[in-house]
């Protein structure tokens, strides 16, 4: 199977594809909103906000399916301001070998499921404050930055 292919934010609003770019961002933005990931607030005094950005990926599929995920540039955070250890929550092999085992032993079925946005329900200890996506700045409210709740991909 063939990698996805990204492309650029500019070059995606302008091609004949731009609608369902935005489609696909508007998508990903929403369900972040649905999954309260963030609250609207004023960068408070000494705090810097975060800079994001959408990562485009057209996936190798019959037909081809245009993705679109808000990514924290967490190379921006600083240690001991920002955050204070990294953390990368993965599944143990180990537990999917004893589930496997429990579905051969008990003769269950095995099927797949692609978890949309699991990583976005793990909670945040720290304050990140981060810019509000271009295109989806909440009018009267331009000057506002998002304060975290959840984590998103790219942070420390």
């Amino acid at each position: 199977m063939a990698m996805p292919i990204e492309i650029a934010y500019e070059d995606a609003l302008n091609s004949p594809d731009a609608e369902e770019w935005n489609a696909a961002m508007t998508k990903e933005h929403d369900t972040l909103v649905r999954q309260k990931t963030w609250d609207l607030v004023p960068l408070p005094p000494g705090r810097k906000a975060i800079p994001g950005r959408f990562v485009l990926v057209i996936k190798d599929t019959d037909p081809p399916i245009k993705k679109a995920r808000w990514v924290a540039k967490g190379f921006h955070q600083r240690h001991g301001e920002d955050y204070l250890e990294t953390y990368a929550n993965t599944v143990n092999p180990v537990i999917i070998r004893l589930l496997l085992a429990y579905a051969a032993l008990y003769g269950w079925e095995i099927m797949q499921w692609d978890v949309v946005s699991a990583f976005t329900c793990a909670p945040l200890n720290e304050e990140i404050y981060m810019v509000q996506p271009t295109g989806f700045k909440q009018k009267g409210s331009e000057d506002l930055v998002y304060k975290l709740n959840k984590a998103l991909h790219g942070l420390k």
